[in-house]
């Protein structure tokens, strides 16, 4: 499974709804999680924002990264030439298509977007905070 770096910040902030429930499922071995040197980067520069201090310490959050680095399956960041143009609605995105390539199919793996993928392996689930998108 490839997180939106979006969900493992959700997680971080709060041991409820859909993001903390994705890291538990995890935790317990229900999937492998799926991470890459840009997302843990992405995420360190998110929640070292000032704005997240009133719910972690810029340690918990460091803790937080390091913790997912050592636990998840750390994998290469996909070339740009392979993931160009992969989501027309959100290029910032495209990173974490080309994560999920070379996986077997067979393996869920989830993101949180509001973008419509193109890709007929997609299908939504609508949630109180959004749409997530289960690649499978």
């Amino acid at each position: 499974m490839v997180p939106d770096p979006g969900v493992l910040i959700s997680a971080a902030i709060s041991e409820k709804g859909a993001p903390w429930e994705v890291l538990r499922r995890w935790m317990a071995g229900g999937f492998d999680l799926v991470v890459s040197p840009r997302l843990l980067h992405e995420l360190q520069s998110v929640l070292a924002r000032g704005k997240f201090r009133r719910y972690l310490t810029y340690e918990d959050a460091t803790e937080h990264v390091s913790w997912l680095h050592h636990e998840a399956e750390v994998v290469r960041d996909p070339a740009e030439s392979v993931i160009r143009g992969a989501v027309e609605a959100d290029p910032d995105d495209e990173y974490l298509v080309g994560l999920a390539g070379p996986w077997d199919a067979a393996t869920p793996t989830f993101c949180q977007s509001t973008a419509t993928y193109s890709t007929s392996r997609i299908g939504p689930s609508k949630t109180a905070k959004g749409t997530h998108w289960l690649i499978s």
